[in-house]
């Protein structure tokens, strides 16, 4: 249930409304206090008094709604409590205020190794994922052959700890395509990046995202040797890895896969996250989420395909039953709880942590184009991974620098700047959606897709917040360290 209000002038003896947001889930009324980050549970007489401020009533009309159907003794409950918690209020609190519009120093990089892949994922955004040709049209993805070079890569590195400046922590994730193919690479390059980091007084976090078709015993020893992370893109049970994961000859590759996860899983227990990416043709989320869990996850993140232009891609018409399948797998998330069964369902608990105790504002989706950004294998640099092939997104390259043109204006394309966010009750916790969606959806990176993904995320969102009502504190706590240590580095 979608209901907010913007702040409104009253005629209750100069009481207003703050800015709210009311909504009900999972057995919970709540309300959100958008400027502030708080979330509250509401009994009836409370809903109904915010209920009618978001129709349009005046203070002094809610109050004499309430005091009609439930008398005066609750009105006075109710009036009080509102006003503790700051939801009628004399003076309502300004926005929070917008970070200054200056360039961060660049602390995490994306390695892209190679843009090439073992695989052809229905759902992929690249060249060979989709089953086209190249010449069919720009792909992120397959459009450039190449394989990153040692002096590329160690270009990229001098770039990124030139640009961190003096902050102590750095992190650079080995991505593709998928890149163990650039294996060699990747062996040669650790030792090195692990030497130079220690020289520069730098800590540094090195993990990498794959398909682990590739992941044989002997890099998986290395990869553990030296504690670089390992992010599994697997898609669930084998029915569905197997149609949506496929080689190019349409070979299905959970087999392997499912081999390489639990060699990893015997090596590091329970600290293996997966993501999985849905589709139309697979939209059951607890069976795909039980699965991996039951494989042996200690974390999962699902993620919609999207601006894809075939059968597995989904768009707005498919936005009601998916919005059931979060909720089913929110209720499913419940119940584990019940049965002390706790585990990271990352698209949940990255809003839980929030809830349960409220953090700074989020004014941007995530650290692309500020504090993270993306090098191709030929060392040209990119907004973030998913902007690799569009030239427009290009930002300079390891060799030559970086341009800010692009930079400076992410930096000033907070939610509060920008016309399709500033208004929207959940803009502090969704930071303006996906920069790749948005230009995918509108032809834009300021403007939101709001048939889609806003619409997808406000549900999570109010998911995330009934879960934690259900939530103990410890439980709560748990959950926000286990997110923090699964997330990758440049995700919020």
């Amino acid at each position: 249930m979608l209901e907010s209000a913007k702040i409104r002038s009253g005629d209750g003896h100069g009481w207003r409304f703050a800015e709210f947001h009311v909504f009900g889930h999972l057995g919970r009324q709540l309300v959100v206090d958008v400027r502030r980050g708080r979330v509250f549970e509401l009994d009836e007489p409370a809903t109904d008094f915010l209920t009618a401020g978001v129709a349009g009533a005046s203070v002094s009309v809610a109050a004499t709604d309430v005091r009609r159907k439930w008398g005066w003794r609750r009105l006075l409950r109710v009036w009080h409590a509102l006003q503790q918690q700051g939801l009628l209020t004399r003076q309502p609190p300004p926005r929070p205020e917008p970070p200054e519009p200056r360039l961060l120093p660049v602390t995490s990089l994306d390695l892209n190794v190679t843009h090439q892949c073992n695989l052809a994922c229905r759902y992929c955004y690249g060249a060979y994922g989709t089953l086209l040709t190249r010449t069919d049209g720009p792909f992120r993805y397959g459009s450039t052959e190449g394989w990153m070079t040692p002096e590329v890569a160690r270009a990229a590195f001098s770039f990124l700890l030139k640009q961190s400046g003096d902050e102590p922590e750095i992190s650079l994730i080995f991505f593709g395509g998928e890149p163990l193919l650039n294996w060699r690479l990747i062996e040669t390059m650790v030792p090195e990046f692990r030497r130079r980091a220690e020289e520069a007084k730098k800590k540094l976090s090195l993990s990498t995202a794959t398909n682990a078709t590739l992941l044989t015993p002997r890099k998986l020893d290395f990869l553990v040797r030296n504690g670089i992370g390992i992010q599994f893109s697997i898609d669930g049970p084998a029915e569905v890895q197997d149609d949506q994961r496929c080689d190019r000859l349409g070979r299905g590759s959970h087999a392997s896969v499912a081999e390489a996860a639990q060699r990893l899983f015997r090596a590091r227990p329970r600290s293996v996250n997966a993501r999985a990416t849905i589709t139309r043709r697979h939209l059951d989320l607890p069976a795909i989420v039980d699965a991996l869990l039951a494989m042996g996850f200690g974390s999962v993140h699902v993620e919609p395909a999207t601006g894809i232009r075939n059968d597995y891609g989904l768009t707005e018409a498919d936005l009601p039953e998916l919005k059931r399948q979060y909720t089913n797998l929110a209720e499913m998330f419940l119940a584990r709880l019940r049965d002390g069964r706790l585990f990271n369902l990352s698209n949940f608990v990255k809003y839980v942590r929030n809830t349960h105790a409220p953090q700074a504002p989020r004014f941007h989706p995530c650290g692309a184009g500020r504090s993270y950004l993306c090098v191709a294998p030929d060392g040209r640099i990119y907004l973030c991974h998913r902007f690799t092939g569009s030239d427009e997104y290009s930002m300079g390259d390891a060799f030559e620098g970086l341009r800010d043109d692009l930079r400076r204006r992410i930096a000033v394309a907070h939610v509060d700047a920008r016309p399709g966010c500033r208004d929207c009750w959940a803009r502090y916790y969704c930071g303006g959606g996906c920069w790749r969606v948005n230009v995918d959806a509108t032809g834009s990176l300021e403007e939101p897709d709001r048939a889609f993904q806003c619409v997808l995320i406000r549900h999570v969102v109010e998911l995330s917040m009934a879960i934690n009502a259900h939530l103990a504190d410890e439980e709560a706590e748990i959950l926000a360290a286990e997110y923090e240590r699964d997330r990758l580095p440049h995700e919020n």
